[in-house]
């Protein structure tokens, strides 16, 4: 698992969800940057990603069981 990916699961253990942008924030990048990670991660059935209740463009990321999970070294 890369750093990143590890970084983004670290951070939406301490979170309900999180939005890509506000990950992108967390992690100094460009929302746009975080595609492939947040893929591979959904992927593994590391996170869930759904719509928004309040807002249907926005995209909420939450982590999975199994993104509770110690992963693989970076």
């Amino acid at each position: 698992m890369s750093r990143l990916a590890a970084s983004m699961l670290a951070s939406l253990r301490h979170s309900e969800a999180l939005t890509p942008s506000e990950l992108a924030a967390i992690e100094g990048l460009q929302a746009q940057s975080l595609t492939r990670v947040l893929n591979e991660l959904q992927e593994q059935g590391r996170i869930r990603r759904s719509r928004s209740n309040v807002d249907a463009r926005r995209q909420n990321v939450v982590i999975a069981e199994a993104g509770r999970e110690p992963g693989e070294s970076m």
